[in-house]
């Protein structure tokens, strides 16, 4: 059985699916840019964070505007 990959790991391929980035990301869910990048990069998201990212990583991306 494979082993999750990760919230990080996942996020990434999201914001890849979507066409966007960490600065818009962050930008859009009022997250700091530097909280983003370390939980791209592995650590693990704060609940507090979750709450504000969750309803962004679904919306428009700036490409499909």
């Amino acid at each position: 059985m494979a082993s999750h990959p990760g919230f990080g790991v996942l996020l990434t391929r999201l914001m890849n699916h979507r066409r966007t980035n960490v600065a818009w990301l962050a930008s859009a869910a009022g997250i700091p840019e530097t909280e983003l990048r370390a939980v791209v990069s592995g650590t693990p998201p704060l609940a507090s964070k979750l709450g504000a990212l969750a309803p962004r990583s679904v919306s428009t991306s700036p490409t499909s505007m």
